[in-house]
């Protein structure tokens, strides 16, 4: 049997949406962008199944959201370099020439992998020390 605790009102389903609660935007939402999810009359109350809602969520942001934020800095720096008269090429990764690895352009990532590199090499020579001293 189904609890009320597994249906969310208005204002949850907003939340969960991501949409303003208040005067049916999220049912609206719902019926235009989800139309499989089934929209539900308790105590008066319009309300849907929470499990309902977030897997679709689930399924709505997975992909999306590195694609659409990757687009609007392309936009961005686009808009950008038309101003300055220039044409940019934006790479969020880039190929490692050591070992051929891609690695994230964007924060600490190619630091750290060039650091993991060199940290390898004083590994190597760390070896190649123990094997001569035991031989």
């Amino acid at each position: 049997m189904t609890d009320l605790t597994d249906y969310a009102t208005e204002t949850e389903a907003a939340r969960i949406v991501g949409v303003s609660a208040g005067k049916g935007v999220v049912w609206r939402h719902l019926r235009e962008h989800a139309p499989h999810i089934e929209l539900v009359e308790l105590f008066g109350y319009t309300a849907v199944k929470k499990e309902d809602l977030k897997q679709y969520m689930a399924q709505k942001r997975g992909m999306d959201l590195r694609r659409r934020r990757l687009s609007l800095i392309r936009t961005a720096h686009r808009k950008i370099a038309r101003r300055n008269g220039r044409t940019v090429t934006i790479t969020t990764r880039r190929r490692c020439a050591v070992c051929g690895q891609w690695v994230s352009n964007r924060g600490l990532g190619w630091k750290w992998h060039m650091d993991s590199h060199r940290l390898g090499e004083k590994l190597d020579v760390g070896r190649e020390i123990v094997e001569e001293l035991a031989r």
